[in-house]
């Protein structure tokens, strides 16, 4: 294995452990590709995992939880008092909370979902091996949570931190302050992405799962703004210009320009979605027409953000993003859970 800097590293000595002899040999596959790492042993569940580990001496064991005869939080527990050297990986179906919780009390290293690619997979048993933490964006907050305050950390996250929808407005709490939304497709949009911080959500599925669909509609393409889509930019438009109005009555130049570039990035948007006479532009592909209107409502509800918390305005606009694939990434070390 060659590391970023051209060094030439010896393969990360591994040990798998999960009781299905298919998924092993996946993992292995992935593990071992161009000499990344080496897996010297295998195991079938908890107790025979420690014994192999100390016949084989691996820099990581990759723990899976539900096993027989040995569950993987006990085993991690063992190996991590017997082997402390030896790093755990545990690579699990569920992100349960306790489950997340207790196998980082027993010494896990990391914590990682089966569905996760194969290069974040690689990615986390290269962190651990080098003494590092390897968790996702959607676990890191909870698990730094519960190593700052053990004991304390609860489902709804840190308290004053909420997005929660009451009938036709949504309450925003953030850092001391509170207000309310008017429901939207932008500000839904939002909340998904605010309820599972570190997934991506291509923008089709962010449409699907606000209409209530288990899965995007990939069918013909249409127009790249829809009938709907549009009759919302005039309505923001007109609410824009109010606030333009405002804004220069009261002489808040700040907020007449933010309001401004809101407009001229709809209207760039609308002359790129109609074409001579008025006719809709035809979209390349539903996809297409799904990351334009996604990414112009998430914008648009940050802008109504701005108007009343711009602190949370810029913490957004720094951790979201938009496009094809839509993302809310905040820092770990600054751990943000959203009630809902």
């Amino acid at each position: 294995m060659t590391s970023r800097r051209g060094e030439t590293q010896k393969p990360i000595r591994v040990v798998l452990v999960d009781d299905h002899p298919l998924w092993r040999n996946t993992i292995k596959k992935v593990l071992e590709h161009r000499g990344f790492a080496t897996v010297v042993g295998e195991a079938e569940d908890g107790d025979e995992a420690f014994d192999v580990a100390r016949a084989s001496t691996p820099h990581v064991v990759v723990m899976d939880i539900d096993l027989p005869t040995m569950n993987g939080i006990d085993a991690t527990r063992e190996l991590h008092a017997s082997m402390p050297d030896v790093k755990v990986l545990v690579l699990a179906a569920s992100n349960e909370r306790t489950q997340v919780l207790r196998a980082v009390e027993a010494g896990a290293s990391g914590y990682l979902l089966k569905r996760a690619g194969a290069e974040e997979v690689k990615e986390a048993v290269r962190r651990v091996h080098a003494g590092e933490l390897a968790f996702p964006p959607s676990l890191a907050s909870l698990v730094l949570g519960e190593l700052r305050h053990p004991g304390i950390t609860d489902d709804r996250g840190p308290p004053g931190h909420s997005f929660r929808r009451e009938g036709d407005y949504w309450t925003v709490e953030y850092a001391g302050s509170t207000f309310r939304l008017k429901d939207t497709r932008g500000v839904r949009y939002l909340a998904q992405l605010l309820y599972e911080p570190g997934r991506e959500f291509h923008a089709l599925d962010l449409v699907a799962v606000d209409r209530g669909e288990r899965t995007a509609d990939s069918g013909d393409a249409g127009p790249v703004l829809d009938a709907d889509a549009k009759a919302a930019y005039r309505r923001r438009l007109e609410d824009l210009q109010q606030d333009i109005d405002e804004a220069v009555e009261w002489g808040d130049r700040e907020r007449e320009s933010r309001a401004r570039q809101e407009m001229d990035a709809i209207a760039e948007q609308i002359a790129g979605a109609v074409g001579l006479g008025g006719r809709d532009r035809r979209a390349a592909s539903v996809s297409e027409r799904a990351r334009v209107n996604v990414t112009l409502a998430i914008k648009s509800t940050l802008s109504k953000i701005a108007d009343h918390a711009p602190e949370l305005a810029q913490h957004l606009s720094t951790t979201i993003r938009t496009g094809t694939f839509c993302l809310y990434s905040p820092d770990p070390r600054v751990p943000i859970l959203w009630q809902h």
